[in-house]
């Protein structure tokens, strides 16, 4: 599944349980599709999705922020749960790069 993005930014934690370093990035989905006029609620909704490769952080470029990217994932099946379904992000693709998330 793919989705366009505009990315908004990449941060660098420590996951609190195991303490490994992790990246965060922050995006909005593109299109009028995404936007949400609701009483309690109005513009776009910002998401994040998680990566262990912290490397994402250095192959990012100051020009791939707030700019028009494409989010790919593929649908997974819980562990848990086999009725529900969860996405797994495998790549970001910028005007720059394709970026791993794997």
């Amino acid at each position: 599944m793919e989705i366009k993005i505009v990315l908004i930014n990449a941060m660098k934690y420590k996951d609190k349980e195991t303490g490994m370093p992790k990246v965060r990035i922050g995006y909005v989905p593109f299109g009028k599709e995404a936007l949400r006029n609701e009483e309690k609620f109005k513009g776009f909704t910002e998401l994040g999705g998680y990566t262990d490769r912290v490397e994402v952080l250095e192959e990012l470029k100051d020009n791939d922020f707030m700019q028009e990217a494409t989010l790919v994932g593929e649908e997974i099946t819980s562990p848990r749960n086999p009725f529900k379904k969860t996405m797994k992000l495998t790549k970001l693709i910028t005007k720059n790069a394709t970026i791993s998330l794997l």
